[in-house]
């Protein structure tokens, strides 16, 4: 298995993802967080540079009943470039919902939330 990037957050070991923007390559960390009714919610931090800085809350809040701890709708209007790579790197699984706010639709997706963070069940081996 190839090596990840760490990054240390909050005491915490994070994996980095690194991804491509409209306007270059970000390294990302992804933080689980809950919005007031206790549903998932996905922050992006971005650990390009030398300060850690949020990035993107990747999830948006529908109150809808199938949002939990597990999944939420994929922010698909404000960081839908990233919709495919995050895909692809394992971190979610769209489910076959989707629910529409406004223009945009948005699509629940499972969140693995294993995928986060650096450590055993992550898939991730640490750099020596």
């Amino acid at each position: 298995m190839e090596k990840e990037n760490i990054f240390n957050l909050g005491g915490k070991d994070y994996r980095v993802y690194p991804l491509n923007a409209p306007w270059g390559q970000v390294r990302l960390v992804l933080k689980e967080e809950s919005y007031l009714d206790g549903s998932l919610a996905v922050l992006a931090v971005d650990v390009s540079g030398e300060c850690p800085e949020d990035y993107a809350v990747l999830t948006v809040n529908l109150c809808h009943p199938l949002q939990d701890e597990k999944t939420a709708f994929f922010d698909t209007n404000n960081c839908g470039y990233l919709y495919a790579q995050l895909r692809k790197a394992g971190v979610f699984r769209p489910l076959p919902v989707s629910m529409r706010s406004g223009f945009c639709t948005y699509p629940l997706c499972e969140w693995n939330r294993a995928k986060f963070v650096a450590g055993e069940n992550s898939g991730v081996v640490q750099n020596d």
